[in-house]
């Protein structure tokens, strides 16, 4: 993954001068065919950067669409552009795991309890009515596989649920959502027929595992956070 350099000694507060990196814009399908690179691990890297820069960096890049991501002459992923990013810390970063593999793992349960860290919750909350609207809202992806379900569709649901309890997103959620709704779309053009839940499933286990429940563990068992 490559990400400009900025040459401050250049920089003023109306120009910001960026180093150049020579590379092809992702929609440029035909040039990337031409380089001879797979259209299918170019995918994959897009997604595991983005994935690493959530989990793990915790700085990521709040719009990554065709224009603000190139392929470098050795197949890197170019980012461009950070004029909108986001910053997850070590809490949100547990949150946004938990909710991704709660999703995919149709756990009503566990989605709760994620919305609910999401953000500021009423005080008045009813979890048992919020669970049961989650359960109902899941049904449609209980005989839907892996790698049919749209994270944009699945993410896309949950405001409905979130604004009906007046739960009140926290920036970073909402930063998160455009920015993963974006990479579907562009994961889409780029390999039509690829599914961004089932190649970042996996990806996500394995970074909550590694980051999280190899290191200290809260003192209760279970879930890493609760409400």
């Amino acid at each position: 993954m490559l990400i400009h350099e900025a040459y401050w000694q250049f920089t003023t507060s109306k120009i910001l001068t960026l180093e150049y990196l020579n590379g092809i814009k992702y929609n440029n399908l035909e040039g990337i065919d031409n380089l001879g690179f797979s259209r299918m691990e170019l995918a994959l890297k897009l997604v595991q950067a983005l994935f690493k820069q959530i989990m793990i960096d915790g700085f990521f890049h709040g719009d990554p669409h065709p224009g603000n991501v190139a392929v470098g002459p050795q197949g890197q992923i170019i980012f461009m552009d950070f004029g909108m990013a986001g910053r997850m810390n070590e809490k949100s970063k547990i949150i946004a795991g938990d909710l991704f593999l709660a999703l995919v793992g149709r756990d009503a349960d566990r989605v709760a309890k994620a919305v609910l860290a999401l953000g500021v919750v009423p005080e008045n909350i009813d979890k048992n009515l919020l669970q049961r609207d989650i359960e109902l809202l899941q049904e449609k992806y209980y005989t839907t596989s892996l790698d049919r379900i749209s994270l944009k569709e699945a993410i896309g649901d949950l405001p409905e649920v979130v604004f009906k309890y007046r739960v009140r997103l926290l920036p970073e959620f909402i930063m998160l959502a455009k920015s993963l709704m974006t990479l579907e779309g562009v994961v889409q053009e780029l390999a039509p027929g690829l599914n961004i839940v089932s190649m970042a499933e996996p990806f996500t286990r394995k970074l909550v595992a590694e980051r999280y429940l190899t290191k200290d563990l809260p003192e209760k068992p279970g879930r890493l956070y609760w409400i």
